[in-house]
C-alpha cells in the first residue's frame, strides 16, 4: 500500500514520516501533531490519516545571507503556503562569562560573533505535493540550510515493512505447527511448548504469541 504519511517504529511517540515527491526522488520529513496546520490534521494524525497538512521545516540561514535571499524569494512567491520567521539569539553560553579577556584572546574567541540574527523557513506539505517545481527548490535549499540529519537528503525509495509470517516450510511435514496473529507466530503454551508438537519450544521473537 502506498502511503504519503505513516508511522515509523524508529521514531518516538506520535511522530510520523511525511513523504513528498521531489525531482523524481522522495523527500521525507518527521512530523508530530504540533506540526499540524489545521484541526483536521490534529484529529487524524494519530489515526493514520492521509493527505494531512503539516508545516514542514526546511532550514535556517543568517540574516542577509544568500540563503536568506533565496528563502525570501520563495516566501514572496508563495505567501499562503510558506512561513518565514526571523529570530535573534545569543549562542554564547553563560558559563563562558567566567573567561577573562586573556582567555578569550588565547582561544581566539569573540563573544560578539555569537550574537546572531537568523531566518527560518517552513512550508505547507499540501503545497509541496501540488507544486513539483517548488518541491525541487525546497529540496535544494534543505540540503544546504536544513538540520544536519539524513532526512534532509532526497531518497531513491522508502520501503515500509509490514512485518512477516512464520515460515513453517523449513520444518518436516510431520510437524503440524498451528499459527496465530495472522500467521506471524506459532501457537505456544505458557511453558513455551509449540502446541501440537511435543518437545518443540519457541524462544525469542516467535514466543511473543503469549
Amino acid at each position: 500500500k502506498s502511503l504519503d504519511t505513516f508511522d515509523f517504529d524508529g521514531l518516538n511517540g506520535d511522530t510520523r514520516l511525511v513523504l513528498i515527491p521531489c525531482e523524481g526522488r522522495i523527500c521525507a520529513w518527521s512530523v508530530d501533531v504540533s506540526d499540524c496546520i489545521d484541526q483536521g490534521c490534529q484529529a487524524n494524525h494519530q489515526k493514520g490519516g492521509q493527505n494531512l497538512s503539516y508545516w514542514l521545516p526546511v532550514g535556517f540561514a543568517a540574516t542577509g545571507s544568500e540563503l536568506h535571499q533565496r528563502m525570501t524569494s520563495i516566501a514572496t512567491r508563495y505567501p499562503d503556503g510558506v512561513e518565514l520567521e526571523t529570530s535573534d539569539g545569543n549562542f554564547w553560553e553563560e558559563k563562558n562569562a567566567q573567561l577573562s579577556s586573556a582567555d578569550l584572546e588565547l582561544m581566539g574567541l569573540d563573544p560578539e560573533v555569537f550574537n546572531v540574527s537568523y531566518v527560518e523557513i517552513n512550508v505547507n506539505s499540501a503545497l509541496l505535493r501540488s507544486d513539483p517545481s517548488l518541491a525541487a527548490e525546497i529540496s535544494w535549499l534543505r540540503q544546504r540550510a536544513g538540520n544536519h540529519d539524513n532526512l534532509r537528503f532526497p531518497m531513491d525509495a522508502v520501503i515500509r515493512c509490514f512485518g512477516w509470517t512464520f515460515d513453517a516450510e523449513i520444518l518436516d511435514a510431520s510437524f503440524k505447527v498451528n499459527l496465530t496473529h495472522n500467521g506471524k507466530y506459532p501457537k505456544i503454551t505458557p511453558s513455551w511448548n509449540v502446541e501440537g508438537v511435543p518437545g518443540m519450544y519457541a524462544a525469542g521473537t516467535i514466543s511473543h504469541s503469549l
